[in-house]
């Protein structure tokens, strides 16, 4: 008599198995996002300071670009980071009002579609707010 395993046997083998995933798929996605947040957060800071070091040796002057922290004479900071939301590995964006006192400095974030404006007046505009991660010299990001 041969040994084998049913097809019942097997059937349930299978159910557990897409119950395992089913739980856990998820929470490996929410801890990718939240990797990926902290990680952007943490650069973004340090791009913060670097504006703001920029700013100081600048004749009180924020870059008109990120990439200008880079070709400064004092050098401000090696390279510029990659956004660990973005699927081109892109850097992070950067904007400056058009009076240039003001600047926000953003990833797209977890949805991938993620922008922050700053006006003349110092206002922050956000634009996909859940998905946005930001810093400026106005204010900071709540979120996510």
């Amino acid at each position: 008599m041969k040994k084998a395993f049913t097809l019942l046997e097997m059937m349930v083998v299978l159910a557990i198995i897409a119950v395992i995933s089913a739980i856990a798929i998820p929470n490996l996605m929410r801890i990718s996002v939240q990797k990926n947040s902290s990680k952007a957060k943490a650069e973004l800071r340090a791009l913060q300071v670097a504006v703001e070091n920029y700013y100081l040796y600048h004749s009180s002057v924020y870059p008109a670009a990120l990439s200008d922290l880079v070709t400064a004479v004092p050098s401000v900071v090696k390279a510029i980071g990659t956004d660990p939301f973005s699927k081109t590995q892109s850097v992070y964006k950067y904007n400056v009002s058009p009076n240039k006192k003001y600047y926000v400095i953003y990833s797209i974030g977890p949805s991938a579609n993620g922008s922050a404006v700053v006006t003349d007046d110092g206002v922050l505009t956000e634009t996909n707010g859940a998905s946005c991660i930001y810093v400026s010299d106005i204010q900071e990001d709540s979120t996510p």
